[in-house]
């Protein structure tokens, strides 16, 4: 086709594509509209340039594609668009004067993409990124919400028609074995185990949309699981369900429900908060479930912190965040969080706050308990090279090593779990990991410095000279 032709119809000629489009989608979309350039888009190289730059935004990948492009004799443009979409363009290099001579005598501005002091033809630059750790891996389904309980899951199939989650496919995951094995099971929307009476709570709803609460030994053989909260109740069935000892608190937006020992033949559950949202409050809370090591209970729901205590929730103090991520104690009095890219730590009994920022993470990234010893941070959301996929908090001596892009491919962690063999298991959004022996292999991961609190503290009197903070934790993993 002559220039003057495309030029003539850059609205077919040319396609548009959203700025937030990844690598992927967008060489698809490429190969769509250039058909007759198919087999250059199957090439080995492309394959490979657009796995490493995965997690990237097209301002970064796209030069690397034009550079890419060129070792196949085709160049890439960018043309003036008034909108956020990229209007590209390919042409055969042989064309490369002629049609920048025509855009510029039809003042059309054109972008010719390709990589800063690269010369057309060679090889696109690889991004940098992390040595891969040796895994097993399975894929996860793009219409799947997978809510980890190690060493099961509980997997949800949502539906294609009405509500996606209520007609969802349930099937519990188990990661006893590698593969993990998919089981159907009930319409179960959470579930939550308590290591110490070895014991299963998980909520149940039917097809008019009643949740009840029930608690079992075996999460695969639901048969003799009792009922502990009544569908009667009101209760939503993607509440969180959260051990306190042997009861059950279960928290849901602005409402709480406490089940007085879940192992008592006839348990008693009953509403024991609620909260009306006013006009500056229109949105629901979040509620925060929080255990300090002293086996104390909190709950943090918009603004504020409550106290656990006689199965009611006393209010004691304010925070100034509406919600909160997930927390994990620090002290007998004390819990830590993250919140942009900042740790906080928040001392109960003092009624203070401190913070630090941690390199490496942004709005997404949370905190976890992995071990008596370790607490890991995720991050919820696709990544990129800027941003640590994975980093590990050492609780006691307070040093902290990192995993960044690429030690699991082009994919980011979500959560992170322990077998009874040590192994451990990583779930991103499209893919789970198996790592084995991988404490061994976090020793050599890399360094990270970060930056001394607001405030120094000093330690807390617990008043026990017996108990540290690792036993301490200890007796939080067993509730």
């Amino acid at each position: 086709m002559k220039l003057s032709q495309i030029f003539n119809d850059l609205d077919h000629q040319c396609i548009d594509i959203d700025w937030k489009t990844e690598i992927d989608d967008m060489v698809y979309q490429l190969a769509y509209h250039w058909k007759v350039w198919k087999k250059v888009f199957e090439h080995e190289d492309i394959r490979s340039l657009v796995e490493n730059y995965q997690s990237e935004v097209p301002m970064d990948y796209l030069p690397a594609l034009g550079q890419e492009l060129s070792v196949h004799n085709l160049l890439l443009y960018q043309l003036h668009t008034d909108s956020d979409s990229y209007r590209l363009l390919i042409i055969e290099m042989t064309d490369k004067e002629s049609f920048e001579n025509e855009a510029k005598n039809r003042k059309v501005k054109v972008w010719l993409l390709k990589q800063s002091r690269k010369k057309l033809s060679s090889k696109a630059t690889r991004l940098n990124l992390a040595n891969r750790l040796p895994y097993e891996a399975v894929q996860v389904d793009d219409r799947d919400m997978v809510f980890y309980s190690f060493p099961f899951a509980l997997q949800l199939r949502l539906a294609d028609k009405g509500n996606a989650i209520l007609n969802a496919k349930c099937s519990i995951l188990d990661f006893r074995v590698f593969p993990p094995v998919s089981s159907r099971t009930a319409q179960l929307g959470v579930i939550s185990y308590n290591e110490q009476l070895k014991l299963w709570a998980a909520t149940f709803y039917d097809s008019k949309d009643k949740t009840s609460v029930r608690v079992g030994k075996d999460i695969l053989d639901l048969s003799d699981w009792r009922e502990v909260a009544s569908s009667e109740l009101g209760i939503n069935s993607l509440s969180s369900l959260n051990w306190v000892n042997e009861s059950l608190l279960i928290l849901y937006e602005d409402y709480a429900w406490f089940v007085d020992s879940a192992t008592a033949n006839r348990p008693v559950c009953e509403k024991i908060f609620s909260r009306e949202r006013d006009r500056t409050n229109s949105f629901a809370a979040r509620p925060r479930f929080i255990r300090t090591l002293n086996g104390e209970t909190y709950v943090h729901m918009s603004f504020q912190v409550y106290h656990l205590k006689k199965n009611k929730l006393i209010p004691l103090f304010k925070l100034n965040e509406k919600d909160l991520p997930e927390c994990i104690a620090t002290g007998n009095n004390r819990f830590t969080y993250l919140n942009k890219g900042r740790q906080v730590e928040v001392d109960i009994k003092e009624r203070k706050i401190r913070s630090r920022p941690v390199p490496g993470q942004d709005n997404s990234s949370s905190i976890h308990q992995l071990t008596t010893k370790w607490a890991v941070v995720t991050r919820f959301g696709y990544t990129n090279r800027e941003i640590d996929i994975l980093q590990f908090w050492h609780i006691e001596t307070d040093t902290w090593q990192r995993l960044k892009l690429g030690a699991f491919g082009q994919y980011g962690i979500t959560d992170v779990g322990i077998t009874k063999d040590n192994d451990v298991i990583l779930a991103g959004h499209e893919m789970i990991f198996k790592v084995q022996d991988f404490f061994t292999k976090l020793k050599s991961f890399e360094e990270m410095k970060v930056e001394d609190w607001t405030e120094k503290w000093p330690d807390e009197n617990d008043g026990s000279e017996s108990t540290g903070i690792v036993d301490r934790i200890k007796a939080l993993f067993r509730n």
